[in-house]
């Protein structure tokens, strides 16, 4: 991303970024319990099975949990794939763009900004 944006109009990256991320926010809210948690700079990062972890009060999930949470991880990265393909196809100033997806299992961080907001870390 750094040495594509750095090769571009400042329009043309902010209007790939719009773009990816409508897209990915998009898939996301269509995705089983996958909820975005942060954006830095061109990173998205969502996770899966926060919702039932609060609903447990932080208790640990079973295996079969993770591995569901896990699954539907893998099909949002798929689709997020795939939004990016369609993206490349869309405009020329876009077709060297890469996307690179990942998928962890683990603890959870949250607490409190301010009086009332919520941000999670992992």
């Amino acid at each position: 991303f750094t040495s594509w944006s750095s090769t571009q109009p400042v329009t043309e990256v902010v209007a790939m970024l719009k773009e990816m991320f409508d897209g990915f926010s998009a898939i996301v809210t269509n995705s089983a319990d996958v909820t975005l948690i942060k954006t830095i700079g061109d990173s998205y990062w969502a996770v899966s099975g926060l919702s039932s972890w609060m609903h447990n009060k932080g208790a640990s999930h079973d295996m079969k949990q993770v591995a569901l949470h896990a699954a539907s991880l893998v099909r949002c990265g798929l689709r997020m794939c795939n939004h990016v393909l369609a993206m490349q196809n869309k405009r020329e100033a876009w077709t060297s763009l890469q996307i690179r997806a990942g998928v962890h299992t683990g603890s959870v961080f949250a607490g409190v900004v301010g009086k009332r907001k919520y941000s999670y870390d992992v």
